[in-house]
């Protein structure tokens, strides 16, 4: 078999296969007749080709054509329906709601069988009215309500007494209303009183907040202040102060260093204040005998030395 002819067949079968995966997702089955109706709506509200015909719940078939008529007003919709299912003269085509999101629906109300309809007949159309259920409801409910109130007529029907019993239960609910009354009329001077209080309070409370906000204010300023500071260089900056200073007192307490002796030898202390001493003589002696120093020849050392001492 040359590669032309595996070529085709294999593009034969892909088209069946193709088509009947296309009819499938449609809903068509191809393995079963159909018969096709007609229904004639005014408004389809949405109804599109392929939404399923049902009964019950039921699919039996589906929508295959919709077509508008502008000249007679109407729409019309073609259905398909299986052939094992019978459609009566009297067989409704309701186009319903299918989900919550607004899906659409033909739902067939079979009635009776005894004649059917031929395919392509058309049948009798209607469309589910949302209030129909409210009104189905409604008349639920009223049912429900007979059934209550009968149930309370019996329930007073057996009591013994019933009328007086209600009777004293009314009066008694009626000088507890009264007594109620009068204790909040009593007590309506003290009502106002803790309205006057709460009242002062709350104002006293408005004065606080007022008070506290520029403190608030102000401390989120500072805390603004504080975040755009660089605290990493502020630190590391005081770390190297301290280290200076720590190096600068180690060396003052080193005896080998200039600073070190003169704080820490006495002798440099001496000397220094025997310096002190011996220009303070010096300053002394200037100011006595300034001839020592400034007449031409001078005086001798010895002299000198001597006034000295």
């Amino acid at each position: 078999m040359s590669k032309e002819v595996k070529v085709g067949i294999l593009a034969v079968v892909s088209g069946v296969l193709l088509y009947f995966g296309f009819n499938f997702l449609k809903g068509n089955d191809l393995f079963s007749g159909t018969k096709k109706y007609y229904v004639k709506y005014e408004n389809v509200d949405g109804l599109t080709v392929s939404n399923p015909v049902v009964v019950n719940g039921l699919s039996v078939g589906r929508v295959s054509a919709i077509q508008l008529n502008q000249q007679a007003g109407y729409i019309l919709v073609e259905l398909e329906i299986k052939d094992y299912f019978a459609v009566g003269d009297t067989t409704k085509a309701i186009l319903i709601n299918s989900d919550f999101l607004g899906g659409k629906a033909i739902e067939l109300s079979v009635g009776s069988i005894a004649v059917q309809k031929n395919p392509g007949d058309t049948l009798e159309a209607r469309v589910n009215n949302p209030f129909d259920q409210v009104l189905e409801t409604t008349g639920d409910v009223a049912t429900d309500i007979g059934v209550t109130i009968t149930r309370i007529n019996e329930i007073l029907a057996g009591m013994k007494g019933s009328g007086e019993d209600i009777s004293a239960m009314l009066r008694n609910t009626n000088d507890f209303i009264i007594s109620t009354k009068a204790e909040l009329k009593k007590n309506s001077y003290r009502l106002e009183e803790t309205m006057l209080e709460a009242q002062k309070a709350i104002k006293g409370l408005n004065a606080t907040i007022e008070k506290v906000n520029p403190v608030l204010e102000n401390t989120n300023a500072f805390v603004g202040d504080l975040k755009e500071l660089d605290l990493e260089e502020t630190l590391t900056k005081t770390n190297t102060l301290l280290s200076n200073l720590d190096n600068t007192i180690a060396e003052l307490q080193d005896d080998k260093g200039t600073l070190g002796k003169l704080m820490s030898n006495d002798s440099v202390y001496n000397n220094l204040n025997q310096l002190l001493i011996d220009l303070d003589k010096l300053t002394n002696h200037l100011n006595e005998h300034p001839k020592d120093f400034f007449s031409p020849l001078g005086k001798k050392s010895k002299k000198v030395k001597k006034n000295l001492n």
